[in-house]
């Protein structure tokens, strides 16, 4: 049976008995049949045929380069996580297809736009992966995981009973509809154009309307998704994203400025390195920077034409604690940010008088917002907006402390990965998240924003301003740093040097004398105690200005562990302890009973077949000896791979 590209009549009633997969090169025509784990129902009449081209078929699974590479072990399976699905890219292609006929049912049973982001973030530049954008612009609905999942780990010849079974499932929404569009964005990686095409041919399967917005930053297609659905006038462009952020920035930027002019003691320094990561964010970071004032930001963009995320990046900086290539003339103690591979994450560093760096990781930027949030509330006695700040098991232990002690919040605390912490943040009428890595933002309810539309004091004008420059959609790294800069300048004294986005973060831990890591927890020897102390209360500082809340010297540092199948690994809600292999949380314990305070847990990779060890302890020796202990652990159970 030869089908070609021109629109089919309708099959009519088709029997579920029929098995057949029919090969006309170059397309397949994928009829359904029966015994599978999809249930179908009977009487399904006036179905389209589904067509895969060969390229994207498991079997026949072609990447950018043209080369053959099919699913090899063809039973392998992959998994919807938070990031989508992500892999090496010459096993995407087929995956972008299935992930892009996915999209087009969600748009249609919508009738909404949904957005495909093709990326791999801050992964390698050989990798790549997709994901899929929801209405709001958030993260695709727990419920349709489960359906990517399914969908995705179909044979060749179960694919289309896959199909029909979610097409009558949701109520076969209408082909067609004028109100249903896929919206698709890539990164820089070379396999995206491919990509892209395998997701068109994929919506196209019910001819759903499909718009290629070329190459964007992930969090600037949620912005597209979004306002596509929820704001007026014609389709969004990515123009609308650079005049939208900056023009709030500017509104905000020129009270924060008339302010330094009233008060000579302010001062803020505008010099700004940025580590666009060799990605995305480099071009769009230039196009958003040169639609704000010339005398905002003084900014020097590094890395931006090299390897994708090599030596450079947010999680190279968060996990080598090295300054990334590019940065060797950088000078002691100025302003670096650092962003991913498809600029969602952001965290700063600056360079030490020795070489090292300093970290300023997702979880001290949060505080950095949290105490502008909390103190603008608060002087405004807005108490009827509920306020949250949500946080994972993996977060600094002092920021949580800093939050329950100084700002009278106690975090909410949920499962790792953005979904988690975006679906919790949802609850409250302004909510703070941010992961260790970078990745977060500020959510807020239309409660929010109508009670301050109705306040006419400069607090209430300086809050729903930075809401506006805020991408309450998602973690957006442009838009924080648009919103950590003009928070320092609203609160950096003038005494204060570049070192000030530190010292807010030591003072606490100092006074007990006791660090506490990502990986680990050192005691402070009491003559650095004493050292930072002075350091501490010197009015050089201005340490009043900002949170005081322990440092954590090492940024969620785990040993990334190779795993067979990481759905083997299942933990208890807060995921400090192994439910499933039981025997491993057994290891894990004895481990942790010869070390006195050390505590160290297991959880499995949301979009990998790697799990990751996170241990503390007392010494650095400690704290690597535990991880390495573990990981072997994971080996004797059989579990680990070695590629």
């Amino acid at each position: 049976m030869i089908c070609t590209r021109s629109p089919l009549p309708s099959l009519g009633h088709f029997d579920c008995s029929l098995i057949s997969l029919h090969f006309a090169p170059p397309d397949i025509l994928i009829e359904p049949w029966t015994g599978l784990k999809f249930v179908i129902a009977a009487g399904m009449a006036d179905k389209m045929p589904v067509i895969v081209p060969r390229q994207f078929t498991r079997t026949g699974n072609t990447d950018h380069l043209g080369n053959h590479k099919p699913i090899d072990p063809p039973e392998t399976r992959f998994s919807y996580g938070t990031a989508g699905f992500r892999e090496h890219s010459d096993r995407m292609s087929f995956i972008a297809h299935r992930v892009g006929y996915l999209a087009s049912l969600r748009a249609r049973t919508s009738g909404k736009a949904i957005g495909v982001m093709i990326t791999a973030s801050h992964n390698p530049e050989y990798d790549n992966g997709v994901k899929i954008i929801d209405p709001n612009g958030e993260m695709l609905a727990e419920e349709w995981e489960d359906h990517a999942t399914q969908l995705i780990n179909a044979k060749d010849d179960e694919f289309a009973t896959g199909v029909r079974a979610l097409e009558t499932e949701l109520n076969d929404p209408p082909v067609g509809s004028p109100s249903s569009i896929v919206l698709v964005g890539r990164d820089t990686r070379a396999s995206g154009v491919h990509l892209t095409e395998a997701v068109q041919e994929g919506v196209g399967i019910f001819r759903t309307q499909f718009k290629d917005c070329g190459l964007l930053t992930t969090p600037q297609l949620h912005f597209l998704v979004h306002a596509y659905n929820n704001l007026p006038g014609g389709p969004p462009t990515e123009q609308d994203y650079y005049n939208h952020f900056s023009s709030y920035f500017k509104d905000l930027y020129d009270i924060l400025r008339q302010l330094q002019r009233l008060s000579p003691t302010k001062k803020y320094t505008t010099k700004l390195h940025i580590d666009c990561a060799n990605g995305i964010g480099a071009p769009k970071m230039r196009n958003l920077a040169a639609k704000l004032p010339a005398d905002a930001l003084s900014i020097q963009f590094h890395n931006e034409q090299g390897q994708l995320n090599h030596k450079c990046g947010a999680d190279f900086v968060k996990i080598s604690r090295e300054a990334p290539a590019g940065f060797e003339a950088v000078v002691a103690n100025e302003r670096c940010a650092v962003f991913d591979g498809d600029a969602d994450r952001l965290v700063y560093f600056y360079k030490k008088d020795n070489g090292q760096i300093e970290l300023l990781d997702g979880d001290k930027i949060a505080l950095l917002i949290a105490k502008f949030y909390k103190d603008h509330l608060a002087e405004l006695k807005m108490d009827d907006i509920s306020f949250a700040i949500v946080q994972t098991a993996y977060a600094n232990g002092n920021s949580s402390k800093y939050m329950k002690e100084e700002l009278s919040v106690t975090p909410k605390f949920v499962p790792t990965g953005v979904k988690h912490l975006h679906h919790e943040a949802s609850k409250y009428d302004c909510a703070i998240y941010f992961e260790a890595n970078g990745h977060g933002t500020v959510t807020f309810s239309d409660k929010f924003f109508d009670t301050l539309d109705k306040r006419p004091e400069e607090a209430a004008i300086r809050l729903r301003l930075m809401s506006r420059v805020i991408n309450k959609v998602v973690g957006d790294a442009m838009s924080d740093l648009l919103a950590v800069e003009l928070i320092l300048r609203y609160t950096v004294n003038d005494r204060l040097s570049a070192t000030d986005f530190l010292i807010i973060y030591l003072f606490a831990d100092i006074t007990t004398g006791r660090f506490r890591t990502g990986l680990r927890c050192t005691r402070m020897r009491p003559a650095s105690r004493s050292k930072y102390l002075a350091l501490a209360s010197s009015p050089q500082l201005g340490i009043k200005h900002f949170p005081q809340v322990g440092n954590k010297l090492d940024s969620n540092l785990w040993v990334h562990s190779r795993v067979m199948d990481r759905s083997r690994f299942r933990t208890t809600k807060d995921e400090t302890s192994l439910v499933v292999p039981a025997d491993l949380q057994d290891d894990i314990n004895f481990l942790l009973e010869k070390r006195d305070g050390a505590r160290a847990f297991v959880r499995p990779s949301g979009t990998e077949n790697i799990v990751r060890v996170y241990a503390e302890a007392y010494s650095q020796k400690d704290a690597d000896e535990l991880a390495t202990e573990i990981e072997e652990a994971v080996k004797t159970l059989g579990l680990y791979r070695l590629k």
